[in-house]
């Protein structure tokens, strides 16, 4: 309740007789071609509303919207649920999209409205806020105090008095005192001004302070017995407030007290329907106590406490519980007028005051009145229909009345002043000169217990003669219409006493029924032929004199009168027409219909873009399509869509392109790819960002080929998303190029393939606090320098099956991840490079999941390599693959101030020049489980380099052969080792120095590993660069928990399945278990097989002791 519903008010009053037009007309006679919604788009009285959607086509997306930018779609599941606004209409515009399974996207724009502008119930002890003009309301006990903005004045009176004019009100602010024990009630009037009119606004106020009448709960008797299948009733005989009972059932030998004194007690329950009595102690007894809580806070006696008891034989509870309800019924209303009874619909009252009186029981009942002056409108809120009010004026003006009840039914329409002439006077008009265009009645004013006499002329120019034996008017007259001619009536109302007129009036009433003169109609700029996707202003050109024009939007829908407003609004996502057809009604009444329609055709399911369309002027419809993208862009943005529909196959894109909206880029023609070809050969254009977003807004490329032949950077983002869905992409842009740069960011791409054949520098994502999700994506890139993902500062990437070939001549790195989360699984890289540097996936202050990642690299160069180089970051391998051909100084993960696990894993390397490391680590903490390491064919191998370090090995497999140089299964510097349940192979080779653990310096004084259950070759030194005696020492620790045995014999080095031992009973069953030690077994072998097997365990990686498994 505000000032806007005041000034609503006033201006009805002031059009008092005018038609209302809507400003939009919202095409809504259309179908949903993908999506079913239950219930339809509309207006629903309702504070909450359940939204079903359903699509046979694909999945359902959603965001609720004002405006289409920044905002994030939400999977549709199950149920859509709308909440209004307590005192509001709250409109809701939701954006369906639904992706097909072909990718492809159709988006759908609709409206639901909540009206939730339920009458406000009254606070503590007042009445309520006023409809009209808005107050607030404070209180201390029984005093109230009211106060209004400053642009309303506000007065009251507290014995029904209205007041009538403005020179009273003077307050901002009003103070209210309520009485004990009574309804006080009090009329208020707001008061605001313009530079015309003063508008006044009335309401009441009640401050009811009268305590409730008791429930009635009937006549109990004490020791009777009731019958057990009925129930209690309890009667409320107010108008307002709620039954509060206590009901308890007692024991026989129990002490029976009355119910609690304090009505907050929580066993007063909320009576809402018949209460059931059943009985659960035998032979029971039940008591009860009501009361009624009044709205006012005021609570009533309480009724009881009456006992009984209830038996299958008793008498029967409608016997003895009063159940009758005070029905209150409507007496036969006499309302008067200055206490006379209303003989005429229409009075006419010269008065100081007019008393409006209600006698009879209509205490359910209200009315309302309007009422307009020279200079003042006035209009009531709803008002109690008893009583006596009383109008007082304080000006000599008149004021004219209508008084309804708020049904609508009329009580009387009264014409008031203190100076009236006493003689009737026509009803709405002010003039005496009256025009109708058809046949009609015209009511007066009538003074009450007054007759007066009347005469009529045709001839204007007659003296009318009105005397005694005149015609007595009654209430009204009505004045006939001569078919398609002008006919004036003259009209004498007199005050006859004998022959003597006291007083009359004269009235000329004009029935003109001429026809129109209008023979068709015209509209400006209208085309049959085109088709729209913005809104359009209808506008006639026709001069239309003593006339009104009508439309209607098909043949059967209401008419609206014309006004220059006539807008129509399409429907977002469809295809949609509507006709408007016109009619003339003259001033005379008659009706002028015209049989031509016009008819509007639309089409906002997108922007379409055809570049082969012959003209330059289209506006994005598909019969008119543009033809180009940055065209399309800022229509999209104008008409609020969000897709384009590429119809033409080759679609070329020479400029920038800045986003300023959310769009979706894809073909019309969902059975076919369209080209989008990226080239500009200008010199000075060359080297062009080819999109730009700097704000809230997404894009979406979706079943495209995108060709990129020219440019360095393919799109510049700031705070925005971009995705890329069954796409093809193809570099072959001859300067360093870069996808996707940028901050803030989010990135997508899926089921996309990549192609790149460049002789320059090429990156897919180089992004920073960006989230990147990359989803079946494969692909072929060729370059002379390859840094694939850049991410940092608090970035995000996860990668699902991600399958690529990268050949880069200088620099081979996949992934370079800084101050990220990174997580990979179903990954496969193949590296292939004759003189290039390879470091495929680098941490920097990171943290990574990598599952099933499997990397094969092979180099004819002499470059090293680096598979992991991890720094100062932690994570987790889990069935990942490394497989390493070729190169030099060659290490399968390079670690420094990093902790990680190695689980079911391998990593592998063959051919290597100089130094082959699997695991280099300095300042880290290292867990491998069920994992292989693999040397071969290599001048030094080293499994496991540790300084400054820990590492932990249970149940894996070392592997060392042909190795020219030294070969070392772990290279040791002041380091921390465990091993349990391992093998290290290391053959027979007699060119290489072999050795189990080579310890730098002397270290071996504080070396103290933990070694039990190993199996190391017989043919290595145990323990390389320390004296004898240690030596010996350690070896006699190693040999007590641990085994020497020629392994070479046992395996084939090289099958494929080089690590699945061909004779498994020389060395199956001498692994611990978890019971025998207090270090945890993995509890699954490199294939992922369970190791439990009749607490069994085997050494080495995989668990043989049952049957043989195949490398997944």
């Amino acid at each position: 309740m505000n000032i806007k519903k005041l000034f609503l008010f006033l201006f009805i009053s002031i059009n008092l007789y005018s038609f209302e037009v809507p400003d939009y007309h919202f095409i809504k006679d259309y179908t949903y071609s993908s999506l079913v919604l239950s219930p339809q788009p509309g207006l629903f009285k309702s504070e909450e509303l359940e939204i079903s959607a359903f699509s046979e086509e694909g999945v359902i997306y959603y965001f609720l919207d004002n405006g289409i930018e920044g905002n994030e779609p939400v999977l549709y599941e199950e149920k859509l649920y709308l909440t209004g606004e307590v005192g509001f209409i709250k409109d809701f515009i939701i954006n369906f999209i639904v992706i097909k399974a072909n990718g492809t996207v159709e988006d759908y724009s609709v409206k639901y409205s909540l009206d939730n502008t339920k009458e406000d119930l009254s606070q503590v002890n007042a009445h309520k806020d006023s409809d009209s003009f808005s107050f607030t309301v404070t209180h201390d006990n029984n005093t109230f105090k009211l106060e209004t903005g400053t642009n309303v004045k506000i007065l009251y009176s507290s014995n029904n008095d209205i007041r009538l004019g403005d020179s009273l009100y003077n307050e901002n602010t009003i103070v209210l005192n309520g009485a004990e024990n009574t309804n006080s009630r009090f009329i208020l009037s707001g008061l605001t001004k313009s530079m015309k009119h003063n508008y006044i606004y009335y309401d009441y106020f009640d401050i009811n302070l009268e305590k409730p009448m008791p429930p009635e709960i009937g006549t109990m008797l004490w020791g009777q017995k009731y019958t057990q299948d009925m129930e209690l009733s309890i009667v409320n005989p107010n108008k307002n407030g709620k039954i509060m009972y206590w009901l308890k059932e007692w024991k026989t030998s129990d002490i029976m007290r009355s119910h609690p004194n304090d009505r907050n007690n929580a066993s007063w329950l909320t009576y809402f329907n018949p209460i059931k009595i059943d009985n659960t102690l035998q032979n029971s007894v039940f008591s009860i106590s009501t009361f009624i809580r009044s709205d006012n806070g005021i609570d009533s006696d309480i009724v009881g406490p009456f006992y009984f008891k209830i038996d299958e034989d008793g008498t029967k509870l409608e016997q003895i519980f009063n159940k009758k309800l005070k029905i209150q019924t409507k007496n036969n209303t006499t309302v008067l007028i200055n206490g006379l009874e209303i003989e005429n619909k229409y009075i006419l009252s010269s008065s100081d005051k007019l008393s409006l009186q209600f006698n009879g029981n209509q205490n359910d009942d209200t009315f309302i009145f309007e009422y307009s002056s020279l200079n003042t409108f006035g209009k009531s809120n709803k008002l109690p229909a008893n009583g006596n009010y009383i109008f007082v004026p304080n000006n000599d003006d008149e004021y004219e009345f209508t008084f309804k009840y708020s049904d609508g039914r009329l009580i009387a329409g009264v014409l008031f002043g203190r100076k009236l002439d006493v003689i009737p006077k026509p009803v709405k008009y002010k003039s005496n000169l009256i025009t109708f265009y058809s046949e009609n009645i015209l009511d007066f004013y009538m003074p009450v217990n007054k007759k007066f006499k009347y005469a009529v002329s045709n001839n204007k120019n007659e003296d009318i003669i009105v005397n005694s034996n005149s015609t007595q008017l009654e209430s009204s007259l009505l004045f006939s219409e001569i078919d398609k001619k002008e006919v004036l009536y003259r009209l004498r109302i007199a005050d006859v006493t004998g022959d003597r007129i006291i007083n009359d009036i004269y009235i000329d009433v004009v029935v003109d029924k001429k026809e129109s003169a209008l023979n068709e109609i015209t509209i400006k700029d209208f085309n049959p032929n085109m088709v729209y996707n913005e809104k359009i202003k209808v506008i006639v050109e026709n001069n239309l004199i003593n006339e009104e024009l009508y439309y209607r939007l098909n043949t059967t829908d209401m008419w609206y009168k014309y006004d220059n407003n006539l807008i129509l609004n399409p429907v977002s996502s469809l295809l949609s027409s509507i006709t408007i057809y016109f009619k003339s009604i003259g001033k005379n009444g008659i009706e002028t219909l015209f049989e031509k329609g016009f008819t509007y055709n639309f089409d906002k399911r997108a922007i379409f873009v055809d570049y082969t369309f012959e003209s330059n002027d289209g506006n994005g419809t598909e019969k008119f399509p543009v033809k180009n993208i940055s065209k399309a862009l800022h229509l999209a943005k104008l008409r609020g869509l969000k897709i384009i529909n590429l119809v033409s196959k080759d679609n070329y894109i020479t400029n920038m392109i800045n986003i300023v909206s959310d769009i979706i880029i894809q073909p019309y023609n969902e059975s076919n790819y369209a080209i989008m070809i990226f080239e500009n050969k200008s010199i000075q254009k060359k080297q062009n960002s080819w999109f730009s977003s700097k704000g809230l807004y997404s894009v979406d490329f979706r079943n495209l080929n995108i060709m990129v032949k020219s440019g360095r950077l393919f799109a510049s983002t700031q705070n925005s998303k971009f995705n890329f869905y069954n796409s093809d992409i193809n570099v072959d842009s001859q300067e360093n190029f870069c996808l996707i740069n940028g901050s803030n960011s989010q990135f997508g791409m899926s089921n996309t393939i990549i192609n790149v054949n460049s002789s320059y520098n090429f990156t897919m994502v180089s992004l920073n606090n960006s989230e990147i999700i990359l989803k079946k994506i494969s692909g072929s890139i060729i370059a002379d320098t390859i840094n694939f993902l850049t991410i940092e500062n608090d970035s995000k990437l996860i990668i699902d099956d991600f399958s690529f070939k990268f050949v880069g001549n200088t620099d081979n790195r996949i992934l370079n991840a800084k101050k990220s989360f990174v997580s990979i699984q179903k990954s496969q890289i193949i590296i292939n490079t004759d003189n290039g540097t390879i470091i495929p996936f680098s941490f920097i202050d990171s943290t990574f999941e990598i599952l099933k990642n499997t990397i094969t690299s092979t180099t004819i160069g002499t470059v090293g390599s680096i598979m992991y180089d991890i720094h100062n970051s932690n994570g987790n391998f889990l069935y990942c693959q490394t497989f390493i051909e070729g190169g030099n100084d060659v290490i399968g993960i390079n670690s420094s101030l990093s902790t990680f696990t190695i689980n079911n894993s391998l990593i592998e390397s063959n051919n290597v020049s100089d130094f082959s490391y699997q695991i280099r680590a300095t300042d880290s903490n290292i867990t491998m489980k069920s994992s292989i390491l693999k040397n071969s064919k290599s001048d030094t191998g080293i499994g496991v380099l540790i300084s400054d370090s820990s590492f932990t090995g249970i149940n894996n497999s070392f592997f060392s052969y042909d190795i020219t140089g030294k070969t070392y299964s772990f290279w040791i510097a002041n380091s921390l080792l465990t091993t349990v349940n391992s093998l290290y192979l290391i053959d027979n080779n007699l060119k290489s120095l072999k050795s189990f653990i080579f310890l730098k310096d002397a270290d071996y004084l504080k070396f103290k590993p933990v070694w039990i259950s190993n199996i190391v070759s017989t043919t290595v030194m145990t323990i390389e660069n320390i004296n004898n005696s240690i030596h010996k020492s350690l070896v006699n620790d190693f040999s007590e928990s641990n085994v020497f045995f020629n392994l070479n014999e046992l395996f084939d080095l090289q099958s494929k399945y080089y690590f699945i031992p061909i004779n498994k009973d020389q060395i199956g069953d001498i692994g611990i278990t978890s019971f025998e030690s207090e270090i945890k077994i993995p509890e699954t072998d490199f294939f992922g097989k369970s190791r439990s097997n009749n607490d069994i365990i085997d050494v080495g990686a995989v668990q043989f002791s049952d049957e043989e498994r195949i490398l997944n």
